[in-house]
């Protein structure tokens, strides 16, 4: 949905529906934010680089303006205690890394979540999260990436 221009109205106009249902649209589009957002499966990671996460990336129309992002994910190890790095890539741009203190011998998931938020262009632009781990495998038993423009 659009934003549609109203017809100039001035005083004795009658207002007809065709202008109602533009007053509607418009006010459907304010209040209905463009957002994307994903589920992510199982996977998990031995690398010590910052690598992609498989299936966290999303594609945002926007109209320019304040973009929140939120990755919220359940993380088990082996191997460990693991140090996990987490970082937002914006169009191809890294940015600041968060760091997780997964610990070794619980068996209990970490549920972990990390914010991001950035003023951005009108356009398409593509939000995706990369990880590494400091030893062993981590591994993402579930997860969901969320991007909105406000």
């Amino acid at each position: 949905m659009a934003w549609n221009t109203m017809r100039d109205l001035t005083v004795g106009d009658v207002v007809t529906e065709s202008d109602m249902d533009t007053i509607r649209n418009n006010i459907e589009y304010l209040l209905t934010p463009n957002h994307q957002e994903v589920n992510i499966s199982t996977t998990n990671t031995t690398s010590t680089t910052f690598v992609d996460i498989a299936g966290a990336s999303v594609n945002l129309a926007t109209n320019g303006g304040l973009v929140r992002a939120q990755f919220v994910a359940q993380l088990t190890e082996s191997g460990g205690p693991i140090q996990a790095q987490f970082r937002f890539v914006v169009d191809g741009v890294n940015k600041q890394a968060y760091t997780v203190l997964v610990r070794y011998g619980y068996n209990i998931p970490v549920l972990i979540t990390i914010p991001y938020q950035e003023v951005l262009s009108a356009g398409t632009h593509n939000i995706k999260l990369q990880w590494l781990a400091s030893v062993g495998t981590l591994t993402l038993v579930a997860g969901q990436l969320f991007a909105a423009e406000s």
